[in-house]
């Protein structure tokens, strides 16, 4: 009976163990007729962590019973799905029903075409869609929603990063042409100012022929959105509330030894106490220590021997001068991280008449970081308004502001002192909790302690820096104490417009649009750090004391003109805009920092430099003019050729030839409406190409730039000669691409397909080759280089 009863405990207490901890779960993603779901996405409610699903459907993914898995993609209802017992399980999902000829396409200018009759591969996501599960991240948030699109993103502990976005492979050689992101027609050189929940929808153009309308800014795709408006037929004002809160828990990590404790030495070290040494250390007279002051992890196998861990040989604390067994901490990376707490809030108000529109919203996010105090806070505001002055006029703006505060250190490079050693210089025995709890322990001559000390054979009582002080690293927690970088965003962005339509058919507008962005950052290394560290300067002369600060300023303005025509001539729908934009870009920048420490401690100021200050200077002033035009010619509404020719007078172009010509043609074909075959709800053939040619880079021809020290040599100033060459002839990059597809949809918009395969070409690349030093020169800078892409989305 009592075996009985003992093998119905084990049986239990299995069940409940196995209740609560995580395990691989295979699923399947189907739709209401059994059908797979391929790149459906799967994510954890609560939690960033996701997958998308294969070509079958299938994903697989960590999760424990009772957690709740989160299904979403483009034409699907979200569907929650709660986990069980089993490991293998199938998700039914329904698809939304839309029809494809209601789905407006945004392009540039505020042009907006129906996705019924384009010749190119444009995606549209709509609100809902982006914000399935609410995101603060434009490129995350389009993540599996978008074919063809690579979202390559940062670590989400890294704050105030978006990583970046890849359509259709690399374009260039060292990072090549990036994304352009527009909103309401007005470029942002990243997505990072938007609030979400102020977007109504994003079309994603593909290649050069979906972004010709954009010229050479446009060579390596667009993302545009559009902001929402105050909708008519709203009885009163109309208020939108939405209330997030978000945690974030590290997810992957490397998989750790964890046989062997820090150090060099195989084996553990007797101690023997001698004359000189402290007294305090007499109790630990013949115990064992491994090797502390190597900072790898090939020590003594641990099997939970009796040893002297780091913090035995500092006084002042509860643990000072105590013995420990020898284990080894599976989690201690793990434990460093913070859990991370997002607070993500936003309200809107917005009322429209029959004359008026207008629509504001505030956000704010305030957020926690992973990494030890670091923190973002953000503000957003947002005003779109329009007035119809005359039946005929109407003025309109758009005004947008940002405010961001970043605080904390995000080094990712080796041997950072954030995040720098798990990976390879770290002890596997490390207790993460004690280091935390000792994080201001120091020394009566005010040395913080550190978990790589020296071994105490090294210990002088004339000099107790050299034993006690890092010999690579810090304090993990103790470093944020003592290293304050901070940096502030401000940023406003916006236009002003005056539409003026003189009938049904012909209309104009003019709009000024500016994007001006301030940045200060400021960063300041504790003295302290270069008494705590022996060898921590090597990588890091910072921690001698440094002081660090600059500024940045960048605006950008356009003027525009555009005439829009649309006419229906018997049969055929004419559709035509033109129009032209006048760009300045100024960019200008100032910094300085200290160099080789600061004659006063933790005096935080240029002027307490030990050597001379470091002083920085730059300005960048870009101009373009451009005539554009771009059109489209339907017959009975399923035949459709468009095209689009746009030419720029660049300022980073040599005079000679200082333009370039962007141009497109496409031709679509919907068929759907003459072959009346029930099950078909659309079909469309689409086929069109697109050549923009890019820029060369401001300041780079025509090249011979001297640039002139910031420090004297004997009371003389000293330039630097420059040793290359530019080649007269150069000339931009020309980005060349062809493609076809085919858009299907059955069952009533139910089930659908949309393919697409495409090939071309990035050539002639602005880029430096090296020429034989005999020369004179070093290198030469001119147009070489053949990227071939094709693919399938």
């Amino acid at each position: 009976m009592r075996k009985i009863a003992s093998l119905f405990t084990m049986l239990m207490l299995t069940a409940v163990l196995a209740f609560g901890q995580n395990r691989t779960i295979t699923g399947t993603v189907v739709d209401e007729n059994g059908a797979a779901i391929p790149g459906a996405t799967v994510q954890l409610k609560g939690t960033r962590e996701g997958i998308a699903a294969d070509n079958s459907g299938v994903f697989r993914l960590l999760a424990k019973t009772g957690d709740v898995l989160v299904v979403s993609g483009v034409g699907l209802e979200t569907t929650e799905y709660k986990v069980g017992s089993d490991n293998a399980i199938k998700v039914q999902v329904k698809r939304n029903i839309t029809a494809s000829a209601e789905v407006v396409v945004s392009s540039g200018y505020g042009i907006r075409k129906n996705l019924r009759n384009i010749a190119t591969n444009a995606q549209v996501v709509t609100s809902e869609q982006l914000n399935v599960i609410r995101q603060t991240n434009l490129n995350n948030a389009l993540a599996g929603k978008v074919s063809g699109i690579q979202v390559r993103s940062q670590s989400s502990a890294k704050l105030g990063s978006t990583g970046n976005i890849r359509l259709r492979g690399e374009s260039g050689f060292g990072g090549g042409q990036g994304i352009l992101y527009v909103v309401d027609g007005t470029i942002l050189p990243n997505p990072n100012d938007i609030n979400l929940d102020d977007i109504e929808d994003v079309t994603v153009l593909q290649g050069p022929a979906a972004a010709a309308v954009f010229g050479p800014q446009g060579a390596g795709g667009a993302i545009v959105m559009t902001l929402k408006k105050a909708k008519k037929g709203q009885k009163g004002i109309g208020v939108d509330v939405n209330l997030g809160v978000q945690t974030d828990h590290v997810y992957v990590l490397p998989n750790y030894q964890n046989s062997y404790a820090g150090g060099a030495s195989g084996d553990l070290i007797r101690y023997t106490w001698q004359p000189g040494h402290p007294e305090s250390w007499k109790r630990l007279d013949g115990k064992y220590y491994h090797d502390y002051s190597d900072d790898a992890s090939w020590g003594p196998r641990m099997v939970g021997q009796e040893y002297i861990p780091w913090y035995s040989w500092y006084d002042g604390h509860r643990y000072a001068g105590t013995t420990a067994k020898l284990v080894p901490q599976p989690n201690n990376a793990r434990e460093f991280y913070n859990t991370g707490l997002m607070l993500n809030n936003s309200v809107s108000i917005s009322k429209a008449t029959d004359n008026t529109n207008i629509r504001m919203s505030f956000g704010n996010i305030d957020q926690k970081g992973l990494i030890p105090q670091s923190s973002l806070k953000k503000n957003t505001f947002n005003m779109i308004a329009s007035v119809n002055v005359t039946p005929r006029l109407t003025a309109s703006i758009n005004f947008n502001y940002v405010t961001q505060i970043v605080k904390g250190e995000f080094d990712d490079g080796y041997s950072n002192q954030t995040t720098g050693s798990f990976n390879q210089w770290f002890h596997r025995n490390l207790d993460m909790g004690i280091i935390k709890e000792l994080k201001d322990l120091r020394t009566p001559s005010g040395i913080w302690a550190s978990w790589n000390h020296l071994n105490p054979t090294a210990y002088d009582p004339a000099n107790t820096r050299q034993f006690y002080a890092g010999n690579y690293w810090y304090s993990f927690y103790k470093w944020f104490d003592l290293v304050n970088p901070v940096t502030n965003t401000d940023r406003y962005f916006g236009d002003i417009a005056l539409a003026y339509k003189f009938n049904d058919n012909l209309s104009v507008k003019a709009t000024y649009r500016k994007q001006h962005n301030n940045v200060w950052s400021e960063t300041m290394y504790s003295s302290d750090l270069n008494e705590s560290g022996t060898q921590t300067q090597g990588n890091c002369p910072e921690c001698r004391g440094f002081y660090g600060t600059s500024t940045s300023n960048s605006n950008r303005t356009n003027m525009e003109l555009l005439i829009s025509y649309n006419k229906r001539i018997k049969e055929f729908n004419i559709g035509i805009n033109g129009g032209t934009d006048i760009l300045r870009q100024l960019q200008k920048g100032n910094s300085a920092s200290t160099v080789n420490g600061l004659n006063v401690p933790n005096l935080f100021t240029i002027g307490n430099s030990k050597d001379q200050a470091s002083v920085g200077n730059s300005r960048s002033d870009y101009r373009y003019s451009a005539l554009y035009t771009t059109g489209n010619v339907s017959w009975r509404n399923y035949l459709t050729a468009e095209f689009t020719l746009r030419q720029d007078w660049m300022s980073d172009l040599p005079p000679t030839k200082s333009f370039i010509l962007s141009k497109s043609a496409g031709l679509s074909f919907v068929f759907s409406d003459l072959l009346k075959w029930q099950p078909l709800s659309f079909g469309k053939f689409r086929a069109s190409m697109g050549q923009v040619p890019t820029g060369i880079g401001v300041y780079r021809y025509p090249g011979f730039a001297y640039g002139v020290g910031a420090n004297q040599w004997n009371g003389n100033f000293l330039m630097a000669t420059p040793d290359q060459l530019v080649d007269p002839n150069i000339s931009g990059s020309v980005t060349q691409q062809k493609e076809i597809g085919i858009d299907l949809r059955f069952l009533k918009n139910r089930v659908g397909l949309s393919a697409t395969y495409w090939t071309g070409d990035d050539r002639n690349f602005p880029t430096t080759i090296p020429v034989n030093g005999t020369s004179g020169f070093s290198s030469i800078l001119t147009n070489a280089g053949l990227i071939t892409k094709r693919g399938y989305n």
